[in-house]
């Protein structure tokens, strides 16, 4: 268990019925590269509420910044406030991400099939 008694909970996904793993989906990505997107193109995915029992468990577990873990300490940081770790969100995103549909790495530029 991280330190404070803190535990990461992340909720249970059903890879069953995930977009990602159907195939549609996934033969309509291996189709996209670099270039298909514009300059400013915006991409939605699901939502996922992040609050600070999920910051600072995150952050117990591997990232103890103080801006990470102790609002007061944070409020005294360059961030002025409670912070999520750079670590957590891009997992976060990644979770979004697959959940959409997306995976990263599967188009890209240089990646024709």
């Amino acid at each position: 268990m991280p330190p404070n008694g803190l535990r990461l909970s992340v909720p249970e996904m059903d890879l069953r019925r995930s977009p990602a793993l159907d195939y549609e989906v996934m033969e309509a990505m291996r189709r996209l590269y670099l270039e298909d997107f514009a300059a400013g193109q915006k991409y939605g995915t699901g939502r996922l509420r992040i609050d600070a029992v999920a910051i600072k468990a995150f952050a117990a577990a591997f990232d103890p910044q103080p801006f990470h873990l102790d609002e007061d300490a944070a409020r005294a940081s360059f961030f002025g406030g409670l912070s999520a770790s750079g670590w957590h969100t891009a997992a976060v995103t990644m979770r979004l991400l697959v959940e959409g549909g997306r995976r990263a790495g599967s188009s890209g530029p240089g990646r024709r099939s």
